[in-house]
């Protein structure tokens, strides 16, 4: 097994589990000039990693086959192995190909090291070098040593050293590599729920002064890879980041009520223009109401804005300027200017700034995402019902930019012509729109967005070489047609169906925020992929201005 070799013609593998990890590597492996090719695992990897990487092939678990020719047909030479696998999936979601039959029976007992290590013989056999996991990681490694503000106390550290043993004797039976460890008693060990698993379950039973200790596998000298990276030291990580909300109306109180309610966060206090729906909210939840917002932030490590539109940008920039992570709700500002500026000023103070695009964590969309590879067409439709709520923007901006944002997360290209028409109806701003944006790479996206409507519809039609894909974001409902032959040639199609499960997708966003923050990973939704969003939404709103003067202009003359 190699370590870190020179990359042979500049192409780099990612077999990429699940988890943030293979993102912060393929991110870095692009920086340094490589090409990345991933092999994404259905299920497992984040979706989100397409973004990322130059190719991606996805796969079955066990779809050895397919992993190796997928990295053949792509001329990689080296890969390296990231991310896990839940082992509880071994029970439900492994469809082995018969080149995986092979290999399992080859092994005495199925262990995740002798798994892992057959597989990085056949590749090797197959000319394919598996390099450590450190592989390409050398300038974003953490070096040795407190990463706190301050160093373990004498009992923490009594707590580290019988953990450390308990730890190793874990691994040696491959058991799983971290224990939970408060007065020199076992509160958690790690087993088939993953490390994360541990340490919530840890923190349930422990409560305050847990120490958690993770440790490499004695097996783990030559492969770096089990099914989570190893952090060779020790951490008390039961600190909740501390959370705040802007605005606690219609849907800010939701991010008041998932902050309170997650994990990985502590909900501080929330404030509003409205005193009295600030306290009703803060008393719900036992926090604080917050007079004025820079008494807010200095108890906090992130807030999400959710004021109307036009104070975004505002609210946003006073977050980031006090060195705050935030989430933003979309759109991320009224201008492109103001938007490419609070981008800006996020990468000045190193700050997380995610854009609450919310149908990204829709579980139909995450369920489908995989399937979608390269779109030649797209017909959007997002119609609603009117409400004062919104109408501070026109419809573009409330909800056509939601489907702006999900087609732009495909990645067709650079815009090359925009058509667009639109009219008041019971508002001042523009009610119901109709754009056609067409892509320097042939990708066209017809989109429909209404708030006047007397039915909601939430809807995308896709149509890619070989299939058809539908979506259905209102019920969850998803379908994939795909065009096959049968016995005598003849074309047909086939149709497979597919449900999202009933996770809020609100809920899913927040965690991937706190995520990102964890990790300093870049956010599902970017500024800049908010920023993106916006400039196409005035493109369009551009091309919907010239047909209107240009048609009312034609008016005038005939009337004349």
């Amino acid at each position: 097994m190699s370590t870190l070799l020179p990359v042979q013609n500049g192409r780099i593998g990612l077999i990429a589990g699940n988890g943030r990890f293979p993102i912060i590597f393929a991110d870095n492996a692009r920086r340094l000039g490589l090409h990345v090719t991933a092999v994404a695992h259905e299920g497992e990897t984040e979706p989100e990693l397409e973004r990322h990487v130059d190719r991606i092939h996805w796969v079955k678990i066990g779809q050895l086959n397919k992993l190796i020719n997928a990295f053949k047909g792509d001329g990689v030479r080296q890969a390296v192995m990231l991310g896990g696998i839940k082992k509880t999936h071994v029970y439900s979601a492994v469809r082995p190909d018969f080149r995986a039959l092979a290999l399992a029976t080859r092994l005495a007992l199925l262990k995740d090291d002798d798994i892992l290590r057959e597989i990085a013989a056949e590749l090797e056999r197959e000319g394919i070098t598996i390099c450590e996991s450190t592989f390409g990681l050398e300038g974003i490694l953490v070096e040795e040593g407190p990463l706190t503000s301050r160093q373990p106390t004498k009992k923490e550290w009594d707590d580290i050293r019988y953990g450390w043993d308990v730890a190793q004797e874990i691994g040696r039976l491959d058991i799983g590599q971290c224990v939970v460890i408060r007065d020199r008693v076992v509160v958690a060990v790690e087993a088939v729920e993953g490390t994360d698993g541990a340490i919530r379950r840890g923190g349930e039973l422990a409560k305050e002064g847990a120490v958690v200790v993770k440790r490499s596998k004695p097996q783990h000298s030559r492969i770096e890879t089990s099914t989570d990276y190893q952090i060779n030291r020790f951490s008390n990580s039961m600190t909740k980041l501390r959370a705040g909300v802007v605005g606690v109306g219609h849907l800010g109180q939701h991010h008041a009520r998932l902050y309170t309610a997650l994990p990985d966060s502590m909900l501080v206090g929330v404030t509003d223009q409205d005193l009295e729906r600030a306290r009703t909210i803060a008393d719900r939840h036992g926090v604080q109401a917050f007079l004025n917002l820079s008494d807010l932030l200095k108890q906090v490590d992130a807030v999400s804005v959710a004021v109307p539109t036009s104070a975004h940008y505002n609210i946003t920039k006073a977050c980031l300027d006090a060195g705050k992570h935030v989430l933003v709700e979309k759109p991320i500002a009224v201008t492109p200017a103001e938007a490419r500026e609070l981008v800006g000023l996020a990468k000045a103070k190193g700050c997380r700034l995610q854009v609450g695009h919310s149908e990204r964590f829709n579980p139909i969309m995450q369920m489908m995402r995989p399937h979608i590879q390269r779109p030649a067409f797209f017909e959007c439709h997002r119609l609603g019902t009117y409400s004062e709520r919104g109408t501070d923007v026109d419809v573009v901006l409330d909800l056509m930019i939601h489907d702006l944002d999900l087609v732009l997360s495909f990645h067709p290209g650079p815009v090359e012509e925009v058509r667009a028409a639109g009219v008041p109806v019971l508002s001042s701003t523009i009610d119901i729109a109709n754009a056609r944006i067409q892509f320097l790479s042939g990708c066209v996206a017809n989109l429909t967005a209404s708030r006047v409507s007397l039915n909601k519809m939430r809807r995308m039609r896709l149509f890619q070489r070989d299939s058809y894909v539908s979506i259905d974001f209102q019920t969850r409902q998803g379908m994939i047609g795909r065009r096959s032959t049968d016995q005598s040639q003849r074309p047909k199609i086939t149709i497979e169906e597919f449900k999202g499960s009933d996770g809020e997708p609100l809920k899913l966003q927040l965690e991937s925020f706190l995520q990102s923050i964890r990790t300093g990973s870049c956010p599902v939704v970017s500024g800049e992929d908010g920023a993106a969003a916006l400039e196409v939404a005035y493109q369009v709103l551009a091309a919907m201005k010239s047909f209107t003067d240009r048609h009312i202009g034609q008016m005038d003359k005939g009337r004349g």
